[in-house]
This record gives structure tokens, C-alpha cells and sequence, in this order.
């Protein structure tokens, strides 16, 4: 195990969370902080303690860590009703700041398995069979089967499940970001002057932001079967 002060590198982290948690930041970022408070405090706490590297060799303590963080991955999973969680084989190295567990690079997929998500309780219920009423209400038999990567089937489904699920409240998920890419555009021409790289990056994430406006589906829903 190897103790490291962090000052200021490296700027991005991979699978940020806090043990005991359910959330995970797949990446990172210096400029995330007046975003998000979680990552802030991390950053904070990066900056006053530094960080441990943990290596396969030190035993227990590796164990452990890559223990943790897969416990995150698999609450972050069942927090969002997923049947399964992408388990990692961490083989090289994964570190820890107090409560926080991160890796210095993004895990391939040959480091990942697919794990099932254990269903606790009496009889439980059946994956999937809380949400297909709504598609039962609003589209009747207008449904169709799609391929997708397997190993993101669950968080596809989540996703198309909730897009569905705002629309029916009559809620506008493109207006709402179309709001956001303009608050985007303009705190980026804000720091042009003063900071050009995060400016630079503000706008790079705007386009991505813009091309993901456009494929959102817009979802027909009448107005009598609006939940």
C-alpha cells in the first residue's frame, strides 16, 4: 500500500463512491464540483489527506476495498430496481480516501461480469412486473422488441421505463434540458476569458448535451391516460 498527497493529479477518477453508499460517478472531474456536493466533499477531503493505492499484494485491504466498491455498484443497482450489476475484477489496483473508493482508470469490460440481484423476501416479485402496467395503460399491444448490449440491458429498460413514466405525469424532459443547455452556453461564455479550457470543456459538453436533445423520443401520450 502506497500513500499518495494529491495535488491536483490526476484530474479525473473513475467509479467514485462512498462505502456503505448507493451511488457511483463512473467519472470524476475538478470542474463537477460546483455541481455535485458529493463530489466537492471529495475533493476536499482528497486535497487535506491524500489517497492509499492498494495493490493485489496487500492482501486483505485489497480484498476489501474491491469488496466495497462492488457493494456500491450492486446498491446503486437495487436502488434503481435493476435486476443485475456489473461486478468488477479489479486485478491491478483500486484506492481509497477514508470512505472513498476509486479507481485511476476506467475498468475495460473483460474487467466486469454481470451479476444477478438476489430478490430478498418472501416470494418476492417477478423482475420487471412493477412497471409493465404502465406500458399496459398507455400503449396496449403498440410495443415492440429491441437488441441491445446485454451487459446494459437493465439500465436501458430503467431508463426507457422512466422517460415513459415523466411523460405520462406530463412532465417535459426536453424543455427542462433545452433550460440546461442554455445555462451551459452561458456560464461557458462567462469564464472565456478568465478560464478557456473549462470553457472549452462547458462546450464540448453542451454539444453532447445538444445531440442527446435531439434523439429523445417524444412520447404520445393522451392527455385521459396521463397518470
Amino acid at each position: 500500500m502506497k500513500h499518495q498527497e494529491y495535488n491536483g493529479y490526476p484530474v479525473e477518477f473513475h467509479n467514485l463512491c462512498r462505502e456503505g453508499k448507493a451511488e457511483v460517478y463512473l467519472h470524476a472531474y475538478q470542474q463537477q464540483r460546483k455541481q455535485f456536493k458529493d463530489i466537492d466533499r471529495f475533493f476536499t477531503e482528497l486535497e487535506q489527506h491524500g489517497y492509499d493505492v492498494i495493490k493485489p499484494g496487500d492482501g486483505f485491504a485489497f480484498k476489501k476495498t474491491v469488496a466495497d466498491m462492488n457493494d456500491v455498484i450492486r446498491r446503486e443497482a437495487v436502488r434503481y430496481g435493476h435486476s443485475s450489476y456489473e461486478h468488477l475484477l479489479v486485478d491491478d489496483e483500486i484506492c481509497r480516501c477514508g470512505k472513498w473508493l476509486f479507481l485511476l482508470r476506467s475498468a475495460f469490460l473483460s474487467e466486469k461480469k454481470e451479476v444477478e440481484i438476489e430478490l430478498k423476501g418472501r416470494g418476492g416479485k417477478r423482475v420487471g412486473s412493477g412497471r409493465k402496467s404502465i406500458y399496459d395503460k398507455l400503449y396496449s399491444n403498440d410495443t415492440a422488441v429491441i437488441r441491445v448490449p446485454k451487459f446494459e440491458k437493465e439500465k436501458i429498460k430503467s431508463l426507457v421505463d422512466w422517460l415513459v413514466e415523466i411523460a405520462a405525469e406530463g412532465k417535459d424532459l426536453k424543455s427542462a434540458l433545452y433550460t440546461g443547455l442554455y445555462h451551459l452556453k452561458t456560464e461557458a461564455e462567462e469564464c472565456a476569458t478568465v478560464a478557456p479550457d473549462i470553457s472549452k470543456q462547458l462546450l464540448e459538453e453542451k454539444e453532447l448535451l445538444e445531440k442527446l436533445w435531439k434523439k429523445l423520443p417524444s412520447f404520445s401520450i393522451k392527455e385521459e391516460n396521463r397518470v
